[in-house]
């Protein structure tokens, strides 16, 4: 049986030395697979981070973009018309930001004009009314739906011999 082993060990170590030097070939062709994945994944990791920039840059575009042509214009826009709903008609409605934001801004503007149009006509009447009432060669009193007296002329405020504040 000695015989029988050494007839076959020449095999045996020729066996095991093609099996070393294939593990070893296996193994370097292992490493360089992985070299190469990790060079791979590299550049993959380098152009995903370029890739976030990248969006970052036009998320934060985007946003300046509708601050500036949209969120800033309509703030301009509401400020103004609260002015004006607060009385104050002077100020000017702006014309500003995107096609159909600036044209909503010229059409309130418009009606901001005609309502101070509107007031002057108003407050101009009245003060036509107020003249004619008073020059008027009768005594005359405007009574309010509750019986109260809300106007007066001279002649009825000379006839009742009252002030006219505690007459009204």
């Amino acid at each position: 049986q000695q015989a029988d082993v050494s007839h076959w060990r020449p095999y045996v170590l020729a066996i095991r030395s093609a099996g070393l030097n294939m593990q070893e070939a296996i193994t370097t062709a292992q490493q360089r697979v992985t070299n190469q994945l990790d060079g791979w994944q590299n550049t993959l990791l380098g152009a995903l981070i370029a890739s976030c920039v990248v969006v970052a840059a036009m998320v934060a575009d985007a946003a300046a973009a509708v601050w500036h042509g949209l969120l800033r214009p309509f703030g301009a826009l509401r400020e103004a018309m609260a002015s004006v709903t607060a009385g104050d008609y002077e100020t000017r409605i702006p014309a500003a930001g995107p096609a159909e934001l600036a044209n909503l801004g010229r059409g309130i503007e418009l009606m901001r004009l005609r309502l101070v149009a509107a007031l002057d006509d108003v407050q101009w009447a009245e003060q036509r009314f107020r003249r004619v009432f008073d020059a008027a060669p009768d005594a005359m009193i405007a009574v309010a739906a509750d019986g109260s007296i809300s106007m007066a002329n001279t002649h009825a405020v000379q006839l009742f011999g009252y002030p006219a504040g505690e007459l009204i």
